[in-house]
């Protein structure tokens, strides 16, 4: 249901194919921690079947190898694995939700940031970006990106404004 909503929503904000597959890429962290546990478990069972089938595990063992050795390589890229899928489910993860948002308002409103626009403020479901720093806290080319609801995107721009306290002045 998730990707024919997007795909409807990219038919309709006539998107570039640059957008579209950074949009994609986005979304394949989520899938990367999903995959990555799934593939190893199954090329462990596949690479050990093969041994099992050709005896090599048989000849290991008549050499000597016990069996704690030969699960010692599985074990470590198993640990290497889950370290590699905490750190995409703990720190990528929010960080390509929070970029797909983004993505995804710039499609529905047709809209663009600037290549050189920085992301001033990330707090709640709301992103401040601006074109320029103008010293003493005053910025020109406020965008900024109100998600706080799943369903509802607000975009608001400005010329101008200043950061004052926390509080954003228009």
């Amino acid at each position: 249901i998730q990707s024919s909503k997007f795909m409807y929503l990219v038919s309709e904000s006539h998107a570039t194919v640059g957008q579209v597959m950074s949009a994609i890429s986005l979304l394949s962290v989520d899938m990367l921690a999903n995959v990555i546990p799934i593939s190893i478990a199954i090329s462990v069972c596949v690479i050990l079947l093969k041994f099992k089938q050709s005896n090599q595990l048989i000849a290991l063992q008549s050499f000597g190898v016990s069996r704690h050795m030969l699960i010692k390589p599985i074990l470590l890229m198993s640990l290497i694995a889950c370290a590699f899928t905490y750190s995409l489910t703990l720190y990528f993860s929010p960080i390509a939700l929070q970029n797909f948002k983004i993505t995804r308002v710039q499609l529905v409103n047709n809209i663009s940031f600037p290549k050189h626009s920085g992301n001033l403020i990330n707090f709640g479901g709301i992103s401040v970006f601006a074109d320029k720093y103008v010293g003493k806290l005053n910025f020109n080319g406020l965008t900024i990106v109100d998600n706080r609801q799943n369903d509802v995107f607000r975009t608001y721009t400005a010329k101008s404004g200043s950061l004052s306290n926390g509080v954003i002045k228009l």
